[in-house]
């Protein structure tokens, strides 16, 4: 479905056209789901990580809230980031299983994690830009302002 490098914004948006052609039974699976998945809990690259070579998007800190708020009210808080971790790998292993078996609760649930999680990351990336672009601006203004 996508050309180029993986990122979850496309995987997400791939996963949900294919849910939804799997609950209209127009298709028998839906693999980008688990691209999806496999991608959340696969390391990647973190530069920004001392001493870390990478870092999967499940064990990033800086995801958790991210990820709660995709989940939905079905986490409990938990004390520790591991413990969160192992409940969302859970609701992922869940989301897969319910999928593969087509039972309808279950590609509903992914689908609606899916597009919450592909809310949340398109409006933080357009949360960056917005900083990006303001930072600039307020670059541009110091310049000429000295000049």
């Amino acid at each position: 479905m996508t050309d180029g490098p993986l990122n979850p914004i496309d995987l997400s948006a791939d996963a949900i056209l294919e849910l939804e052609e799997l609950r209209q039974g127009k298709r028998t699976d839906a693999p980008q789901v688990t691209a999806l998945f496999d991608y959340l809990r696969t390391p990647a690259p973190a530069p920004l990580f001392q001493g870390q070579g990478s870092i999967s998007m499940l064990a990033d800190v800086r995801s958790h809230a991210l990820l709660r708020a995709s989940v939905g009210p079905g986490l409990t808080r938990t004390a520790t980031s591991a413990d969160f971790q192992k409940q969302v790998e859970l609701y992922l292993q869940n989301l897969e299983k319910g999928v593969a078996e087509r039972r309808l609760a279950k590609i509903n649930e992914a689908k609606r994690f899916c597009v919450a999680l592909n809310v949340n990351l398109l409006s933080r990336k357009l949360d960056e830009i917005y900083r990006r672009r303001e930072r600039s601006g307020i670059q541009y203004m110091s310049r000429h302002a000295l000049s």
